[in-house]
């Protein structure tokens, strides 16, 4: 400690201010290789719903349940469906009516292929992993998607293959749901347990009865010291908008349990700067 406040001293008085320029370079230098020490990174993911998040879709809940059938694939059938309906000038600046209110969010993840990488689909449906994997290389080959989340990132959580990679307990979508998220906030804390900045999960969903199922397990199990560094952000978006009055519309849970709701910018300022992490 005495040679470093003996350099110092030698830098600022004998050599003016180039001396200092140069000292505080090496600070500098020092700080970024103490970041890359020790691991000051952040990793974030980004999950979305389909049904009135993504898309306003008109489907009845037995063709949400077509995993029995590979041959079957309704999500596609009605999602071309909806596309036939819309009007020609709608389709062409890709703004048609059956747009849901997260898909702003979701078209800025997919503009980017690394980006893309941390994109999710969190949805209830029983439809197999390829079924929704088709859907999504559908849209990219008629040049509405640039680009599409990975194969493991699509998660219907109503599919035996997505319940047995993740050990759902539950037969309930809400719980399923804050089951999956779960596992990600562990492994998400698993990454890194110092730095300044906490790792991020953004979760984008319609239904209420999933948005508590989610907020309450993380309120417990962060309050209770789990998934360290980890935050929480709900952007709860109902069109229907049935519990506004009720629940805050965006939130979010630090990784000590805390609830804070939070305004529309400041969400959408957190979202920005999750997605520059990885257009940089």
């Amino acid at each position: 400690m005495n040679n470093f406040f003996t350099l110092s001293n030698r830098v600022f008085t004998s050599s003016g201010a180039n001396g200092v320029y140069r000292f505080m370079k090496k600070i500098l230098a020092f700080i970024i290789l103490l970041n890359c020490s020790f691991g000051f990174s952040q990793e974030s993911k980004i999950f979305f719903d389909w049904d009135f998040t993504l898309f306003l879709m008109k489907t009845t809940f037995a063709r949400m349940r077509d995993n029995k059938n590979p041959e079957i694939n309704h999500l596609l059938e009605d999602l071309l469906k909806m596309i036939d309906d819309a009007k020609p000038e709608d389709l062409a600046k890709k703004d048609f009516a059956y747009l849901g209110p997260a898909y702003r969010y979701f078209e800025k993840v997919i503009s980017d292929p690394t980006l893309a990488k941390q994109g999710h689909l969190l949805t209830a449906r029983w439809h197999a992993v390829q079924s929704i994997y088709k859907v999504f290389l559908h849209m990219q080959a008629q040049g509405y998607w640039p680009n599409i989340f990975p194969l493991e990132n699509y998660l219907p959580t109503g599919d035996k293959e997505i319940q047995e990679r993740f050990l759902i307990q539950s037969d309930t979508p809400p719980e399923m749901k804050a089951e999956v998220l779960s596992q990600y906030a562990q492994e998400l804390s698993e990454l890194q347990k110092t730095g300044r900045q906490n790792h991020r999960i953004l979760f984008f969903d319609d239904d209420p009865k999933n948005v508590i199922a989610t907020r309450d397990v993380f309120i417990e199990r962060q309050s209770q010291g789990a998934w360290p560094k980890v935050d929480l952000y709900i952007a709860y978006l109902n069109p229907r908008r049935k519990m506004k009055d009720v629940m805050p519309e965006f939130m979010k849970i630090s990784s000590q349990g805390k609830l804070t709701a939070i305004s529309n910018e400041k969400f959408f300022e957190i979202f920005v700067k999750t997605c520059d992490l990885y257009l940089k």
